[in-house]
């Protein structure tokens, strides 16, 4: 008969993996099961491959979906990890024994269906009202006149006696209330029961420690575990220590297995059971799989375990803690043959991926994650000493960071944990005693430094490698030996790489993050650039996360190369959609990431949408980017004549449908008409095409003349055309003059002025007679006038630069137009000026400005708003 022993570890627990390695080591045994997806076996060699660099992940995936799929994240201190590399460099069979994916996700599949198909709308339960036999409160008297009384403040139904609730007496309302109290306190004793009952299942180590008296599991375990042997020598351990430790853990969660089993119905899978009978006639007791999930995982085990058990006379089995009490005493086989009989089964691929120590921690939302990954592997690697090399590192980044930790900071930091650790009666110092004394010591009090701390040290942003020799699919591979070919090595921190499209390492760079955009692998994310020409610069944004490996997966559908792949997507899409504007933005990815293959389908497309297209706001759309396809795409070597023929195209339509288009528009479609209307502007003068500028100034003329257009569009138009010197400024002030003449109203002026001044004050500050005609016009306006205006105003001028609003109010207070007693009449009736100079004087005297001396500059100042 074969010996077996149960390590029951926590996932993710250098102290586990130290004391795992021992009784390994002792042991001796050969065979190792491992929880984890049996899918995995075979990849199990690799774990000790040069080329394999933790963190990383054991990713199995549906073939025929890879986003259904599930990640088995190992770090260098992880039990299972120690585990497998222990048996491969030893000769030791070692397999996966968790319920396979290929069932888990089969399972899921299922419940996902079944939920689409009755929605989601969860059955309302009827209230539960329990008739005990021979009670009278429950059990009424047929003779007499019953009635349903509401107590509000029970919030329950009373069934009772019409006639003697007339005649109740203080003693049997004393009575139903000491009765209501004590079932409301049984409901809620029954509430916590349950309440901890479903602690113990999510955080049986959280229970412990709150016994113990920590504050949570993930100290508790560090204290009486994870640090337990960490200032002995490695495999140093007498004989009867080695398994002690996991003899207690596998008791303890005995314990905690019997307190739930007490409370549990033992007929409530029975309860919601169904008999299923299939085509052929078999019948099947089908389970809800939400309370089955975890004894189909230990049954698993358990017949993986008894399988194991007659090939091999030392096996030993590294599971969670919990799962521990669960493989010691194996039941009859039959009744896990019983509950695994007639899973479904889909084909699942397993492959290693990288993984990031941030993806490890609890923040990640990964349930069985640590606080601290970066702390747990710096204690695995530094068992001598951990404390002392902790602080080195911190009082290193604080440097880096020039921020001030002398090596007298780390001393006094050292001593402070020592004696904060012996206060405390702990035999180890945590990480909690570390950061207090490092915010005392080293950062002086101030938490901020803290985060710097927890998010490269704590946390950490070690990002795993996996060898080349690991099995994926064409696609990765590619992307992985272009990657070693451009020098572009995936990081877990964001990373801005600068490049010049000149040098040909630098363009392909390019093209090859513009093609991982098509197939939606946005490793990188282009920035804006200033200061730089954009022509010939780029930079992008590059942080590789876990979750691109299976986008990366999914894209080998399209081909077996990133440029394959990338052309396939691109036609696909430009087949799929028949939106102008959409294929316009296709082209320009297509054109900078280099893909002649589709280049072709693609302008197709559009050469045959915009033949039909109708709507001109689409057109329009689609100039900007196509300019841009002409204007840098010859930086790129791109052949773009055919692009300039559906420019020439788009144009002319322009310049036919544009005045029909901008008639009766709202304000909202006025002010989205007057934004295409500059951008198509933006667009020729970046083409500089003397024949598209002239057709199109003639149509801004037409627009600019036209009185039944919005204000904002005839404003913008006239705007346009006097920037581009069409319009002299007497031309300019005519028009200026009629747009804000009492002839127009109010409001439509208001709204011309926003059009022609959004965007830019600078020809309001040159040009002197533009500045007397606006200056006028807010002169004339009526009280009520100016009311309804001013909100318009104010939203305009704020568009304006800090510079240009000051270069306005400098021309306000020197404006000779402000002179005379233009103010002095309004301010005087409310106003003392002579009162009132002294004061502002001493304040323009604060403020290194000359005082002032005439009522005439006072009152303007006041109603400028200078001096206040």
């Amino acid at each position: 008969m074969s010996e077996t022993k149960i390590f029951g570890i926590r996932h993710h627990g250098p102290g586990s993996a130290h004391s795992l390695l021992a009784a390994l080591d002792e042991f001796q045994p050969d065979c190792i099961l491992i929880e984890g997806p049996p899918e995995g076996n075979t990849l199990m060699p690799l774990v000790t491959d040069p080329g394999m660099v933790p963190p990383v992940a054991l990713l199995v995936y549906a073939q025929d979906n890879p986003r259904q799929a599930c990640y088995y994240p190992f770090a260098e201190f992880s039990p299972e990890w120690q585990a497998m590399k222990f048996a491969v460099n030893n000769g030791i069979t070692c397999r996966f024994i968790d319920l396979p994916q290929s069932h888990w996700l089969a399972l899921n599949d299922a419940k996902a269906k079944k939920q689409t198909a009755i929605g989601t709308i969860a059955p309302v339960s009827a209230p539960d009202f329990e008739q005990r036999p021979g009670d009278p409160l429950n059990t009424p008297d047929p003779d007499v006149d019953l009635k349903f009384e509401v107590r509000p403040a029970l919030d329950t139904i009373i069934i009772g006696d019409s006639e003697s609730n007339s005649n109740e007496n203080t003693a049997e309302s004393d009575a139903y209330q000491t009765i209501s109290e004590e079932a409301q306190e049984l409901a809620r004793l029954a509430k916590e029961k349950a309440a901890y009952n479903e602690k113990i299942k999510r955080d049986p180590i959280g229970c412990l420690a709150e016994i113990a008296g920590f504050s949570d599991g993930e100290r508790w375990w560090e204290q009486i575990v994870e640090q337990r042997t960490q200032r002995l020598p490695a495999h140093k351990f007498e004989s009867p220590s080695t398994f002690l430790v996991f003899d207690a853990i596998a008791e303890a969660m005995q314990v905690l297995r019997l307190e739930l089993a007490k409370d549990e119905d033992p007929d409530a899978r029975e309860k919601t059971a169904k008999l299923e009978i299939s085509d052929d006639g078999t019948e099947r007791i089908i389970y809800d799989e939400d309370d089955l999930i975890e004894p189909m995982r230990e049954a698993y085990m358990r017949q993986c375990l008894r399988s194991a058990s007659k090939e091999f006379s030392r096996v030993a089995v590294v599971c969670g803690a919990w799962h521990a009490p669960a493989l010691s005493q194996l039941p009859p086989a039959k009744d896990d043959n019983a509950l695994l009989k007639g899973l479904p089964k889909q084909k699942v691929e397993a492959t290693f991926i990288p993984w990031t120590h941030g993806r490890l921690s609890f923040s990640s939302g990964y349930g069985a994650g640590v606080e601290s990954p970066g702390w747990y592997h710096h204690i695995f690697a530094n068992r001598e000493n951990p404390v002392l090399t902790w602080l080195v590192k911190v009082a290193q980044l604080l440097r880096a960071e020039d921020l001030d930790a002398s090596s007298a900071q780390v001393i006094d930091t050292l001593r402070l944990v020592e004696a904060v650790s012996s206060m405390r009666e702990l035999a180890h110092p945590s990480l909690d005693e570390l950061n207090d004394a490092i915010i005392t010591v080293l950062c002086s009090g101030n938490n901020i430094p803290l985060g710097l701390i927890r998010k490269k040290l704590i946390v950490g942003e070690t990002l795993g490698q996996v060898p080349e020799n690991t099995p994926g699919t064409p696609l990765e591979r590619d992307l992985a030996k272009l990657q070693s070919k451009l020098r572009m090595k995936p990081e877990a921190t964001s990373k801005v790489l600068e490049l010049d499209l000149r040098k040909p390492l630098d363009l392909n760079r390019s093209e090859l993050l513009n093609r991982l955009l098509i197939l939606n692998i946005d490793w990188a994310e282009k920035q804006y650039i200033r200061g730089k020409s954009g022509t010939f610069h780029e930079n992008w944004d590059l942080e590789w996360y876990p979750e691109l490996s299976i986008r990366l997966i999914e894209a080998g559908i399209w081909g077996r190369t990133i440029e394959q792949a990338a052309a396939a997507k691109a036609a696909d899409v430009a087949s799929s959609n028949n939106s102008l504007a959409t294929l316009v933005d296709l082209l320009e990815k297509i054109l900078e990431a280099n893909l002649p293959d589709a280049l072709n389908m693609v302008m197709a497309r559009i050469n045959s949408e915009a033949a039909v297209a109708g709507d001109v706001i689409e057109l329009m759309k689609s100039v900007p980017t196509l300019a841009r396809v002409v204007r840098y795409g010859n930086v790129r070597g791109t052949d773009v004549e055919a692009v300039k023929s559906i420019i020439d195209a788009l144009v002319a339509r322009i310049v036919i449908g544009l005045p029909s288009a901008c008639q009766s528009l709202d304000d909202e479609a006025a002010d989205s008409m007057q934004g295409l209307i500059n951008e198509v502007n933006a667009a020729l003068l970046l083409l500089s095409r003397q024949d598209h500028l002239s057709s199109y100034r003639e149509l801004l003329s037409k627009l600019a003349n036209n009185e039944n257009l919005h204000g904002h569009v005839a404003g913008k138009a006239t705007r346009l055309l006097f920037e581009s010197r069409t319009l002299d400024d007497q031309a300019a002030a005519r028009m200026m003059q009629w747009a804000l003449s009492r002839a127009a109203e109010p409001l439509y002026a208001g709204k011309w002025l926003e059009g022609f001044l959004s965007g830019s004050a600078l020809v309001l500050i040159h040009d002197s007679r533009l500045w007397q005609l606006l200056d006028g016009w807010l002169l004339n306006l009526d009280q009520d006038a100016f009311k309804e205006l001013l909100p318009l105003l104010r939203r305009t001028f704020s568009t304006f630069t800090s510079p240009e609003r000051r270069q306005i109010g400098e021309r306000v207070r020197d404006t000779q137009a402000l002179e005379g007693d233009i103010f002095t009449a309004d301010v005087e009736e409310d106003l003392d000026l002579e009162r009132i100079r002294p004061p502002l004087n001493m304040v323009r005297f604060l403020l290194g400005l000359p005082p002032l001396s005439e009522n005439v500059e006072l009152a303007l100042a006041i109603q400028t708003g200078e001096s206040s």
